[in-house]
């Protein structure tokens, strides 16, 4: 394809969904030391068994998180006895929970703050993108809510696009390019075009991953017709885009984000005024270049 081709379009959701996912993994990659894979399978234990309160929670099978990831057994059943070894779960028999010391750690600590604040952040894009949003309901707002609804929204996202990506790391590479296409645009109730090429380095650079292994997977993707390349980088390709099945995709994200909301709402999230709800500031878009 050349440079004269249309950009795509990309919708407000998922623009919105790309920027909390490549905030979320470049924090959660770096956290584990590189490990995609290992942070996903963390965060899913985390959610089931972890969060808010690990001494009280029910440990999960080994077996239950493949399933639920769509992941080999053995392939899981390495990266938790990983995390065990590194004091970030216990083992009861063959199943295993996040344990209290783990989150306690400071960089797990750092990840589960910037996780909650990405939510928030993700709240107020779709406040601009026309969505309407839940109303407030009583009730003391607890940041594990927050922190549960990003990851239940990351792994629905997962889910819902099993069929259209090769694996997690597709998706995040899609969602990376997808957000940098569209950065110097302003988010709003309109599609975003994505004009803004992004090169392999820069996406690497962003979420953590190397080189080699992110040149190969855009690579792919692009033989596959997800991305197209230009003279200074990936873009995603519109014909993709504009597939049936990539807009049902968009569309039950959409009201699987709908769903997760009206569970935060009803834990007392201050759909009125979500900023009053950072832990800290409002962070920064993660920068991608």
């Amino acid at each position: 394809m050349s440079d004269a081709d249309p950009p795509a379009l990309v919708q407000p959701i998922t623009r919105a969904l790309a920027e909390l996912q490549t905030s979320i993994v470049s924090e959660g990659v770096r956290a584990f030391d590189g490990w995609l894979e290992r942070f996903v399978i963390y965060t899913l234990i985390a959610r089931l068994s972890g969060l808010p309160d690990p001494d009280a929670a029910t440990p999960i099978s080994v077996h239950a998180l493949a399933g639920s990831l769509g992941r080999p057994y053995e392939t899981v059943r390495r990266h938790v006895n990983a995390l065990a070894a590194d004091g970030l779960c216990a083992r009861e028999d063959n199943r295993i929970r996040a344990i209290q010391p783990g989150l306690q750690r400071p960089h797990i600590e750092r990840l589960v703050r910037a996780t909650h604040d990405a939510f928030v952040r993700f709240v107020e894009h779709l406040a601009l993108s026309g969505e309407p949003l839940p109303d407030r309901r009583p009730g003391i707002y607890d940041p594990a809510t927050g922190v549960q609804a990003a990851a239940d929204i990351m792994l629905a996202v997962t889910q819902t696009n099993r069929e259209k990506h090769a694996g997690w790391l597709d998706l995040v590479l899609f969602s990376t390019v997808a957000a940098g296409n569209c950065r110097v645009q302003p988010l709003g109730p309109a599609p975003s075009m994505a004009m803004r090429p992004v090169g392999a380095a820069a996406v690497a650079r962003t979420i953590g991953i190397g080189q080699a292994t992110v040149n190969r997977h855009l690579a792919a993707m692009t033989r596959t017709g997800q991305l197209r390349r230009s003279r200074d980088g990936y873009v995603l390709n519109r014909a993709w885009l504009d597939d049936p099945a990539a807009q049902a995709v968009t569309q039950l994200s959409l009201q699987n984000v709908r769903r997760l909301l009206g569970t935060v709402a009803a834990k007392g999230f201050p759909f009125d005024d979500p900023a009053s709800a950072y832990l800290g500031e409002r962070p920064p878009l993660t920068a991608i270049g």
